[in-house]
């Protein structure tokens, strides 16, 4: 349900929906479900322009879901950890975050991993200064 009104733009009753599953995925100790709807309670504070209060959901999120030992969403919240810190300008932070997603994803096999090392690329382009095209380096 939450998915849903967030897609369709309903933020605010998308988060009340998440809340309320939060709460009972935690009275029945689902912590797979506490990390899937963190993550997804910090992804609507993100797109309301919220990077700083998302990260803090999403921090939760991923320490839950490397104590569980859930591998597809630690790269999944590791990924949007880095996309935070990349919107805030962190780009060191981006970078380091991005650099175990694209890790954990190649062991995995991750279908994603392809997104993920693009991103990566882009991230450390703008950390470091320095644009490819067309097979030279250029500093920018």
């Amino acid at each position: 349900m939450g998915e849903t009104l967030h897609k369709r733009g309903e933020r605010e009753k998308a988060l009340e929906c998440y809340e309320q599953s939060l709460n009972i995925r935690r009275k029945v100790g689902d912590l797979k479900g506490e990390g899937e709807t963190l993550n997804n309670i910090a992804a609507i504070y993100r797109a309301q322009g919220n990077p700083v209060t998302a990260l803090k959901y999403f921090e939760q999120a991923l320490a839950i879901r490397r104590d569980i030992g859930d591998k597809s969403g630690e790269v999944v919240t590791c990924w949007n950890i880095g996309l935070d810190y990349e919107d805030l300008g962190d780009f060191a932070q981006a970078e380091a975050c991005m650099s175990q997603v694209v890790q954990i994803a190649e062991t995995i096999d991750h279908p994603s991993v392809e997104k993920y090392r693009k991103g990566l690329e882009r991230v450390w382009e703008k950390q470091h200064g320095i644009q490819h095209k067309q097979g030279t380096c250029t500093n920018v």
